[in-house]
């Protein structure tokens, strides 16, 4: 590498940043000595597949971390010397995966609704059914949050309507999925993304 890419003075203390976001895969060299960002890039994200139902929201696994890897692609190549990877993403996101960490199933982002698609019987949506269930208590246990892009609300519907066998999968939050796919490792979870699941009893923590 050249000076003019990477400066000489780079330390341990250099790691590359991706954020995942909805619309761009952001990321940058991370001077954690000098409190600066360098080599700030962006890729666009991959987008949502086409002619899914209203209100659905979803994207392909795949091509998400193929896009990660591009980024990280780009900034080694800016700092081959940096000492780790810190990964961020939206919030909300969840992808459903079996024992082995293998997807399921597509993406489904914070920006999905299906939890609001009225019942075909009549009767309440999930989002409504599963704010009648959760009880007064049940709400400061799960943080007091409930909105239709949680990842509960999608399990919720999916187990109601798709016959989901939620019991023998693992829910993961984009980021945990993308690094574990990376890495070859298992699914794990930081207690940030376990709250945004909207199924953690905060209380614990």
């Amino acid at each position: 590498w050249s000076s003019d890419v990477c400066s000489s003075d780079l330390t341990e203390m250099q790691h590359l940043g991706i954020d995942i976001g909805s619309s761009y895969i952001k990321g940058a060299v991370l001077d954690a000595d000098g409190f600066q960002l360098r080599h700030v890039e962006r890729l666009a994200a991959p987008g949502p597949v086409p002619g899914l139902e209203p209100g659905f929201r979803e994207i392909d696994p795949d091509a998400l971390v193929s896009g990660v890897v591009a980024m990280l692609e780009r900034l080694a190549d800016r700092c081959p010397e940096a000492s780790g990877v810190l990964v961020s993403s939206q919030l909300h996101g969840l992808v459903l995966c079996d024992a082995r960490g293998q997807a399921l199933q597509r993406c489904i982002t914070w920006q999905d609704r299906r939890a609001l698609t009225p019942d075909p019987a009549g009767g309440p949506n999930a989002f409504e059914e599963l704010e009648r269930l959760v009880t007064p208590e049940g709400r400061v246990q799960l943080g007091n949050e409930r909105v239709p892009g949680l990842p509960l609300n999608a399990l919720y519907w999916g187990a109601r309507h798709r016959g989901w066998e939620v019991a023998d999968t693992l829910p993961a939050a984009i980021p945990f999925y993308v690094v574990s796919r990376l890495c070859r490792s298992e699914i794990v979870s930081d207690i940030t993304h376990a709250h945004a699941t909207g199924a953690l009893d905060v209380r614990s923590q």
